[in-house]
């Protein structure tokens, strides 16, 4: 499940109803790209759509949109330099969206609820606004007007936006499976917990994996209790990054052996150069091609972090993965 349904239906057990407030279309120098979103209820709120003025803005438009129970999605036009005051200067369109109780199962749970299916069922009576500050001397304080731009019922399904939310309805988050929950395993998937990916955590010790990770968390966090994690291997989907750190070293090869034999382009290995070598000699044995073994990445992380503290292991596996998402999936290490 993408972060942003799990944080919503989480959302939704403390709250009567929220904003989804998602970047719709960019233009110029912008903080975040189209899909960022924010979750807003009356009290509090998850997720950024870029920070500053923009983001307190967004904020205090949707919790008027919530206090005044305006239940039509629609989007607002925020330039971030003449109107918000921010450096950037580009231009970001938002989509507003009411979620409550009473239209969440459809809105959230229907069609494709892994990813934008709420904005390609909403999109068809989105109202375009523009968003207009009145200067008040103090950028944190601005109040605002909505410009209506016409008419919503004749907009071109072939427009720009359209199109962005159906490049963005076929994309799913990023797939991360972890081997291990020890220290530095659990250390890892808090970090990734942070990140938009989805991660599925396994060992055979179900006291390590439901320490506080028990089903599926507000990251994306699916834990698995099973006494042969190379089996469940053939259940990852297609491009899954895989994250070797188990108790044994003899279960870390065996994991490496299923996993390069097949096609996956991020085989991470926590383990010094002495275990690299070692396995090397091994997989050469059976038959492995030095390419394939070049996927194995072991020592794990990024060269700029030298320490041994799971959480510092922990952010380097994580920035590692994040530049191989960035790269377009390239099996270099």
């Amino acid at each position: 499940m993408s972060e942003w349904v799990a944080q919503t239906e989480k959302a939704l057990t403390n709250a009567p109803a929220l904003i989804v407030a998602t970047v719709l279309r960019v233009k110029g120098s912008v903080p975040r790209e189209p899909g960022a979103r924010m979750i807003i209820t009356s009290e509090r709120q998850w997720g950024t759509v870029g920070g500053g003025n923009l983001e307190y803005q967004t904020i205090n438009i949707a919790r008027s949109r919530l206090e005044a129970n305006a239940a039509a999605p629609y989007t607002q036009l925020m330039p971030l330099g003449p109107t918000l005051g921010q450096c950037c200067g580009g231009t970001v369109e938002i989509l507003f969206e009411m979620i409550t109780h009473a239209n969440a199962p459809h809105r959230l749970f229907g069609g494709n609820a892994e990813f934008c299916g709420i904005l390609r069922r909403a999109i068809s009576g989105v109202e375009r606004t523009e968003f207009e500050l009145v200067e008040t001397g103090k950028p944190e304080s601005a109040a605002f007007t909505i410009v209506s731009g016409g008419d919503s019922s004749n907009r071109d399904p072939a427009s720009n936006d359209m199109e962005i939310l159906e490049e963005q309805s076929s994309l799913r988050l990023p797939q991360v499976w972890v081997f291990g929950a020890g220290h530095v395993g659990t250390a890892l998937v808090a970090q990734l917990s942070l990140l938009p990916c989805d991660v599925v955590w396994l060992d055979e010790r179900e006291q390590y994996l439901n320490s506080g990770h028990g089903g599926v968390g507000p990251g994306g966090i699916t834990t698995v209790v099973t006494d042969d994690v190379v089996g469940e291997i053939c259940n990852a989907p297609a491009d899954t990054s895989f994250i070797i750190m188990t108790h044994s070293h003899a279960v870390d090869y065996e994991l490496c052996r299923e996993i390069l034999s097949g096609n996956s382009s991020f085989v991470g290995l926590i383990g010094s150069q002495t275990k690299r070598r070692n396995f090397e000699h091994r997989l050469k044995r059976r038959g492995f091609s030095e390419s394939t073994i070049a996927k194995l990445r072991c020592p794990i992380g990024i060269d700029a972090i030298q320490s041994d503290q799971p959480s510092a292991i922990a952010l380097g596996v994580a920035a590692q993965l994040v530049h191989h998402w960035e790269s377009g999936f390239s099996s270099s290490n």
